[in-house]
């Protein structure tokens, strides 16, 4: 099994977290009245597949400073989600993919995923294959 948790980011810092945003928060990131019609359906295909295979615990994980990373084992929905971040690169859409072997302070787990607090250390280094962009992965 391997240790690895990964996480994609956008720029923008979210207060509540006190990390940048995650990949499923890019409509909100993006804007949208700033998004064309086929942009937002070809998103939503993506998203759709997320909705309707991933557990979506965030209901049950109270602690407005939890991010979600997916296990490095997690199959198929670490590889949709590499290839939704790649096909955001490729429209403009500054992804970054962090990897960490200690997210912290778990506050839910399922086969695929886990929500936790992050802490000290969480966020050390963008991971090596499909890192975009620079700087700081908690604060920009």
């Amino acid at each position: 099994m391997d240790p690895r948790f990964v996480r994609f980011v956008l720029p923008p810092f979210d207060p509540d977290s006190e990390v940048r945003v995650g990949l499923f928060q890019v409509v909100d990131v993006v804007g949208r009245r700033t998004l064309s019609r086929p942009w937002v359906l070809r998103a939503r295909r993506h998203f759709r597949w997320f909705d309707e295979n991933l557990p979506a615990p965030r209901s049950h994980v109270r602690d407005p400073r939890a991010v979600f990373w997916f296990r490095g084992a997690a199959g198929e929905p670490l590889l949709r989600a590499r290839h939704l971040a790649s096909w955001l690169r490729s429209r403009g859409v500054s992804v970054v993919t962090l990897t960490t072997t200690d997210p912290r302070t778990i506050l839910y787990e399922d086969r695929w995923q886990v929500a936790a607090r992050p802490g000290p250390g969480t966020f050390t280094a963008p991971a090596r294959r499909g890192a975009s962009g620079t700087g700081s992965p908690g604060r920009p």
